[in-house]
C-alpha cells in the first residue's frame, strides 16, 4: 500500500481555453467561484447531464442565461465571482476546476417524515420543553423557508413547483391511525397558511389518540418495572415489548377455548426498536416518493430527535444504496439540541449518524440551535432546493463543535488523522462517460475535474467519492488519455480508502479479527469493493457489444423464434441452460454461434437489480384481461386447482413481444432488439416479469442510444399494447313478448372485441397488497404472525401504515334459531355477485387464487377531486370463513375518538373471528364474508372532504354492497 498525495502528471499543465481569447482583450477574465445551472431532467440522468457540461466548459467561460439545445437543455441562472464583486450582465467568467457547479430543476417532490416516537415526549432539561412541542415550528420553518423574498435567484428566473407530502411516524405498528395525512400537494406562497393548520389539527389529534391508546400498556410497563425493581436494582430494558411472553397471531387453544376471551399481548401492540426506527421513517419515505411524479426531484426530510442508530452495518448500506439509486436527497432537521451535558432519560442523539446520512444523499443536516429570543430564523431554501455537483461538507463543523464540546482530545484525531491508501488500480479501454454515468448512478459524488495537457498530449483527470460510512470515504479515479470524453480510450482506474489509520488497518487487513463488529466492517467493505470490480467489467463486457460482428448478427441456424435459454432445476436451484439440444450441437460445431451464446448467457446471468446500473430503465405495468366466464367455486379456498387465468390476453402478448424483438434470451422472460442500424451502435432489453394477472414490463435502454430513439421505442411500445384485443363470447338471454308457453326465451350468443390488457400508470408492483391466506387475526390489518417470510411481512405492514385501508365483516346468520346454517354455495355465489359489482364498475383482478381476488382500478385525478393525480383503488375479497365467537374484553377509554380502521360489523354484537391454521368450512357452523378496500392518501385539506362521514364515506360505500350504518 502507499499513500496517493501525488498528481497525475504533476509535469502536466492544466489547459485553458480561454488563452487566445485572453490575448486579444486589455482586461482579464474573472474566475466564477460558483455557477447555477438549471437542468431540464430532474432525475439522476440530470446529475450525469450536468457532469458532461462541466466537462466540456471547464476551463471556458460562460454567461448568465448560457443555454445549450444539445444537452438537455442546461441553462445558467447565476454565477458568483471569485473576488466577490458583482457580476454583470453578459459578462463572461472563467470555469476552472475550483469552481463550484450547484444546480436547479423544475420540480421537487418533498416527503416530510414526523417523528412522534416515545423519545420525543421526554422533558429536555436543557430546553425545559420536549422536543414534541418543537415539530409544528421546524415544520414552519421548512414550508415558509421556500417562500421568502430574496431568495438566491430572482423569481422571475426561478419559480419550481413544490410537491409535498406529510406523514407521522411511531413506532408502534399496530396503532390503527391513518399516518399520510396529506400526499402530493402542490405548495404555494398562499396556501402555506391553510396547511400548517390542517396538519396541526391532524398531529394533535393522532399525538393524543397515540397517547390514549398505550395508557394501558404503559400501566403495565410499570407494574413490570416495579416486579423487575424488587427483583434487581436494574432498570426495565429498552426493548421491553419483544421480551414479554407472548404468542404470534394465531389461536392460544389452551387460552381461547377455556376463557373464550381475547388479550391484548405484546405482539398485538408491535413495538419498533430505536435501531430500527430510522429504516422504517425512510421507508415511509421511499414509499411515498415512488407515487408521486418521477420527473421531479426526490426529497426525503426527517424531523426527528435524531434517538435512533443503526448498528446493522448492512442494513445500513442497504438503505444509501436505494436512497443513492433513485437520486434521493435525505434532510434532516432535528427538534432536539445535543444531549452532551446532561443526559435525557437515558435518550442519547446521533448527530454524526444523521450529517453521515445527508451528506452522502446530497441532502442536509439541520441541528436545534437555540437563540438568544427563542425566535428562530426560516430555513434557507437553498438548503434544500439547490444542489451542489461536488462533494462538499456541510455538517463538519458542527460535528467538530459537538466533540470539541464533549471532549477536546479528540478533535484532533477527528480532523487530522484521516490518511488515503490505494485498494487497487485497473486499466480498461472504454468510454469515460460510461464510467461516469456508472458511478454516478451508485451515489459517487464528483471531488475534482482537471483537464491536463502535456505537449501534443491530453487527459482528462476524474476524482469520485463515496462516502461509505462515519469517516468512510472510497475514492475512485479516472485518468482518461483523451480529449473527448465520448471516444474510447485507455483508462487508468484508482479505488482508494480514506479513512482514519486503525479504520483501514482494519479494512484492508487480510487477517480475520477476534472483534465480531470489526470483522463485520471489514466484510461489507470487501463486499463493496468486490461489487465495484463486477459492475466494471459487466459494464465492458456489454459495452463490448458491436465490437464483433458475431456477438449482434443472429448466427446462421439459429432461429429467432426459438429462445436462447430457459430455466432448469437442477440439485434444487434453478439455473440458466440452452435451451435445445440442437443449438448446443452448434455451439459445439461453430465458434460464432458459440460467441453468440457466451457473450448473452451473461448478461441473462446477471441480477436485474444490476441493471440500472448500465443502462436507463423504463418499466410498464399492465393487466392483463382475465378468462371468461370465471371458474365455478372460485372462493371456496379448498379447491386446489380454481384459479383466475389470462391465457387468451397471454398469447396475443408474447406474440407482440417477439414481433417487437430480434431475438429471445428466455421465452416469456427477456427479448433482445437493437438500433436497426446494419453494425448496431447499442441495444435495450425488455424484460418481462409475470404475477398472475400483473405484468412488468422493463425497457432497459443500453448507453449510446439517442433520447429521441427511446421515445419512439416507448410510444410504439404504448401503441402496441393498446392495440392488442382478444375475443370473448358472451351469451344474452332475449325474452319474447308474443311466444307460445315454454317458448318465451332465447338464447343468443356475440362475440365481442374486448382489450387484452390495460395500462396502469402507478408501480403496482410495490402498491399492491398481497394475501396468500386468510389473516390470521381480523380485528386489525397489520400483520404480526411469525409464519412467512419476514420482508413479505414487513413490506405488508408498510403498506398498510401508508395507505387508507379498511377491513369489512359481514355475518351469514341463520334466519331462525332452528333453520339451517347459509351454505358454502350460498356464501360463494354472494361473493361472485359482489365480484361482478366491481368489474362492472371498472376494475380488474390482477391476482386470483386460494379464493382469495385482488382488483384494482385506476381512478383519474379529476374524477372525485381527492387525489394529487391518477390513482389506485385496491378492493380485495377472501373465501368465506367460519365464525368463532370470542368475548372481547373493552379495555377503550371513552374519551378516546374512535379510530378509522376499527373493523365494521353489520350487527353491535362483540364477536370477532379468528380462523385457525386447521380450520374447515363444515355446514353446520354460521359462516362470515370478509372484503378490504386499500386507496391512496389524499391531497385535500378540507375537513369536509377528509372526514370519513363525509364525502369519502359516500364514496367508498358505492363500491361497497352494503351499508354499515
Amino acid at each position: 500500500m502507499e499513500n496517493t498525495d501525488e498528481r497525475y502528471d504533476e509535469g502536466g499543465n492544466e489547459l485553458s481555453k480561454c488563452e487566445n481569447h485572453l490575448a486579444g482583450n486589455d482586461c482579464a477574465v474573472r474566475e466564477a467561484s460558483n455557477v447555477i445551472a438549471l437542468v431540464s431532467d430532474s432525475s439522476k440522468a440530470g446529475k450525469y447531464s450536468l457532469t458532461l457540461w462541466y466537462l466540456k466548459h471547464i476551463n471556458s467561460t460562460v454567461a448568465v442565461g448560457t443555454s445549450d439545445k444539445d444537452e438537455n437543455e442546461i441553462k445558467v441562472l447565476g454565477i458568483s465571482a471569485r473576488d466577490g464583486n458583482e457580476v454583470h450582465d453578459n459578462e463572461q467568467l472563467l470555469v476552472t476546476s475550483s469552481t463550484l457547479i450547484s444546480y436547479v430543476v423544475h420540480s421537487y417532490c418533498f416527503v416530510f417524515v414526523i417523528d412522534i416516537s416515545p423519545s420525543t415526549f421526554t422533558v429536555d432539561g436543557t430546553t425545559s420543553c420536549t422536543p414534541h412541542s418543537k415539530i409544528i415550528n421546524q415544520l414552519r420553518r421548512c414550508l415558509e423557508g421556500f417562500f421568502v423574498e430574496g431568495n438566491f435567484l430572482p423569481a422571475n428566473k426561478f419559480s419550481p413547483e413544490i410537491f409535498i407530502t406529510i406523514c407521522f411516524y411511531s413506532p408502534f405498528i399496530a396503532y390503527d391511525e391513518d399516518r399520510v395525512i396529506l400526499q402530493g400537494y402542490l405548495l404555494t406562497k398562499k396556501n402555506i397558511g391553510s396547511v400548517l393548520n390542517y396538519v396541526q389539527e391532524q398531529f394533535a389529534l393522532f399525538s393524543n389518540r397515540l397517547c390514549w391508546t398505550i395508557q394501558p400498556h404503559l400501566s403495565r410497563w410499570n407494574q413490570e418495572r416495579k416486579k423487575l425493581r424488587q427483583r434487581a436494582g436494574d432498570l426495565l430494558p429498552e426493548n421491553f415489548f419483544r421480551q414479554q411472553s407472548h404468542v404470534a397471531d394465531g389461536f392460544r387453544d389452551s387460552i381461547l377455548t377455556s376463557q373464550m376471551t381475547f388479550r391484548a399481548d405484546s405482539a398485538d401492540e408491535g413495538f419498533i426498536n430505536s435501531e430500527w426506527s430510522l429504516m422504517f421513517m425512510l421507508r415511509a419515505g421511499l414509499i411515498g416518493l415512488q407515487l408521486l411524479s418521477d420527473t421531479s426531484q426526490p426529497n426525503i426530510v426527517l424531523i426527528t430527535d435524531a434517538v435512533c442508530n443503526v448498528t446493522d452495518v448492512y442494513a445500513l448500506q442497504k438503505l444509501m444504496t436505494q436512497l443513492r439509486n433513485r437520486s434521493i436527497a435525505c434532510s434532516v432537521v432535528q427538534i432536539q439540541e445535543d444531549c452532551s451535558t446532561d443526559t435525557v432519560f437515558g435518550h442519547f442523539s446521533s448527530p454524526e449518524l444523521f450529517t453521515f446520512l445527508a451528506k452522502g444523499t446530497s441532502g442536509v443536516y439541520i441541528p436545534d440551535e437555540a437563540t438568544a429570543d427563542g425566535v428562530l430564523d426560516l430555513i434557507q431554501s437553498r438548503l434544500f432546493l439547490c444542489k451542489n455537483l461536488q462533494l462538499v461538507d456541510t455538517g463538519s463543523d458542527y460535528i467538530k463543535d459537538l466533540i470539541h464540546h464533549v471532549n477536546p482530545e479528540f478533535i484532533e484525531p477527528y480532523t487530522c488523522g484521516i490518511v488515503r491508501r490505494v485498494h487497487y488500480s485497473m486499466e480498461y479501454e472504454s468510454c469515460l462517460e460510461y464510467f461516469l454515468r456508472l458511478r454516478l448512478y451508485e451515489g459517487f459524488i464528483l471531488r475534482d475535474l482537471k483537464v491536463l495537457k502535456k505537449g501534443e498530449d491530453q487527459s482528462i483527470f476524474v476524482e469520485l467519492s463515496l462516502p461509505w460510512k462515519q469517516q468512510v470515504t472510497i475514492g475512485y479515479k479516472i485518468c482518461a488519455v483523451c480529449d473527448d470524453h465520448a471516444k474510447r480510450a485507455k483508462l487508468k482506474i484508482t479505488v482508494i480508502c480514506e479513512a482514519q489509520y486503525g479504520t483501514i488497518r482494519d479494512l484492508l487487513s487480510d487477517r480475520s479479527s477476534l472483534n465480531t463488529t470489526k470483522q463485520t466492517f471489514s466484510d461489507a467493505y470487501r463486499r463493496t469493493i468486490f461489487e465495484l470490480l463486477e459492475k466494471d467489467r459487466m459494464l465492458i463486457h456489454v459495452h463490448s457489444f458491436n465490437s464483433l460482428p458475431d456477438l449482434f448478427h443472429l448466427p446462421p441456424g439459429v432461429l429467432k423464434e426459438k429462445s436462447l435459454f430457459r430455466y432448469v432445476v437442477k440439485e434444487n436451484e434453478v439455473v440458466l441452460a440452452i435451451s435445445t439440444r440442437e443449438l448446443e450441437g452448434l455451439c459445439s460445431q461453430n465458434v460464432a454461434v458459440a460467441n453468440f451464446v457466451e457473450f448473452w448467457r451473461i448478461i441473462s446471468e446477471l441480477d436485474e437489480k444490476y441493471w440500472q446500473s448500465w443502462s436507463q430503465v423504463y418499466t410498464f405495468r399492465i393487466i392483463l384481461t382475465h378468462d371468461h366466464p370465471l371458474p365455478p367455486r372460485l372462493f371456496l379456498f379448498e379447491e386446489p386447482n380454481v384459479r383466475v387465468t389470462s391465457q387468451l390476453a397471454l398469447i396475443v402478448f408474447y406474440d407482440v413481444l417477439a414481433q417487437m424483438s430480434t431475438f429471445s434470451l428466455v421465452h416469456g422472460q427477456t427479448y433482445v432488439n437493437d438500433d436497426g442500424c446494419n453494425i448496431p451502435k447499442s441495444f435495450y432489453i425488455i424484460k418481462l416479469c409475470l404475477e398472475t394477472q400483473l405484468a412488468v414490463i422493463k425497457l432497459a435502454f443500453l448507453d449510446g442510444l439517442t433520447v429521441a430513439f427511446r421515445n419512439e421505442v416507448i410510444r410504439e411500445f404504448q401503441e402496441k399494447l393498446n392495440s392488442l384485443f382478444i375475443e370473448r363470447n358472451c351469451f344474452f338471454t332475449k325474452m319474447l313478448e308474443f311466444a307460445e308457453v315454454g317458448d318465451d326465451c332465447t338464447t343468443i350468443t356475440e362475440t365481442m372485441q374486448l382489450p387484452a390488457l390495460t395500462i396502469i400508470d402507478r408501480p403496482l408492483e410495490i402498491m399492491l397488497a398481497r394475501y396468500e391466506k386468510i389473516p390470521l387475526t381480523l380485528n386489525r390489518i397489520i400483520r404480526l404472525e411469525k409464519t412467512g417470510t419476514n420482508r413479505d411481512l414487513i413490506l405488508h405492514n408498510s403498506l398498510a401504515k401508508y395507505f387508507c385501508c379498511r377491513r369489512y365483516i359481514w355475518y351469514l346468520k341463520k334466519a331462525f334459531p332452528l333453520s339451517s346454517s347459509v351454505s358454502r354455495s350460498y356464501a360463494d355465489y354472494i361473493l361472485h355477485t359482489i365480484l361482478q359489482r366491481r368489474l362492472n364498475e371498472g376494475f380488474h383482478i390482477v391476482y386470483g387464487d386460494n379464493g382469495i381476488v385482488s382488483l384494482v382500478k385506476h381512478v383519474d385525478g379529476t374524477e372525485h377531486q381527492l387525489h394529487c393525480g391518477s390513482a389506485l383503488l385496491q378492493y380485495i375479497i377472501f373465501p368465506p370463513t367460519a365464525i368463532r365467537p370470542i368475548r372481547i374484553m373493552n379495555q377503550r377509554f371513552e374519551k378516546v375518538p374512535p379510530s378509522p380502521k376499527v373493523v365494521r360489523l353489520r350487527r353491535a354484537e362483540a364477536k370477532k373471528s379468528v380462523p385457525g391454521e386447521d380450520s374447515t368450512l363444515k355446514a353446520d357452523v354460521d359462516l362470515q364474508l370478509m372484503t378490504e378496500m386499500w386507496s391512496e392518501p389524499l391531497f385535500v385539506t378540507d375537513p369536509q372532504l377528509v372526514s370519513w362521514s363525509g364525502v369519502i364515506q359516500k364514496q367508498v360505500k358505492t363500491f361497497l354492497p352494503v351499508s354499515f350504518d
